[in-house]
């Protein structure tokens, strides 16, 4: 790959990371009733997004599926915690009753969809803005480093066969960023303790894991990307699949 083409999606991904950035953060800032709202938008595009490589034949079906499951979030995250799994576990599960998939993949992964979401939501609430900033601070840092280290030093890929743009020196790299956004929040917050950051390395681990696997759920369905709603990145399932994991 020569130059101008290793770096031929960083406009665009630049300019969606910047949007995302500003709307994400604005609803954390925000809070309450936009929070909600947008985390319930972007449970429903990622359903639509996994009903896609799941059955890709169902056209506006997932749409309406999709728009159901927002709402049945949406509707979730002002019920208790006991309450809204229950909601959300049903809704994935008439999902898959619903739609001509067999493989026990697709509740599972849609299970973990709706956790990863409402988990973001729960942790805004019982911990405060400070441990949300940090989780999405290291999964961006990880992608970040893995993303820019992979295309200047190249080397051995990670897991060639699943994910072939995927190296060795993007995966450390990934790490070493996240310690270093641990090692930020244990300087600039007080109470902080310094296993933050052995703990974001292990994070960071887990979201390159999420990635990876949603890399083979693609290749799985013979896609590139899961839609292509964000310039750059792909769909939600691209842009998310560490955090969720």
């Amino acid at each position: 790959m020569n130059g101008a083409a290793r770096w031929n999606d960083l406009a665009p991904r630049l300019t969606s990371a910047v949007v995302m950035l500003a709307v994400g953060g604005g609803a954390l800032a925000l809070g309450g009733l936009w929070l909600r709202v947008l985390l319930a938008l972007v449970c429903g595009a990622m359903i639509w997004e996994l009903i896609g490589l799941f059955a890709p034949q169902q056209g506006r079906r997932a749409l309406w599926l999709a728009t159901g499951t927002a709402t049945a979030f949406f509707v979730a995250t002002w019920l208790p915690v006991g309450a809204a799994a229950f909601i959300m576990m049903g809704t994935v599960g008439a999902l898959y009753k619903g739609l001509p998939v067999s493989d026990a993949v697709f509740p599972a992964y849609g299970a973990l969809v709706s956790a990863g979401a409402m988990g973001i939501f729960v942790l805004y609430i019982q911990a405060g803005l400070s441990p949300v900033i940090w989780l999405i601070s290291l999964v961006i840092i990880t992608d970040l480093a893995g993303y820019f280290a992979g295309r200047l030093l190249g080397g051995p890929k990670f897991w060639a066969s699943i994910s072939p743009n995927k190296t060795w020196s993007g995966t450390v790299a990934g790490w070493f960023g996240a310690g270093c956004v641990g090692g930020v929040f244990v300087i600039q917050l007080e109470g902080v303790h310094w296993v933050i950051i052995p703990l974001s390395i292990l994070l960071a681990a887990v979201s390159q894991f999420g990635d990876i696997f949603e890399s083979h759920l693609k290749r799985r369905a013979g896609v590139k990307d899961s839609s292509a709603l964000i310039p750059g990145h792909g769909g939600f399932l691209d842009r998310f699949d560490g955090m969720i994991a």
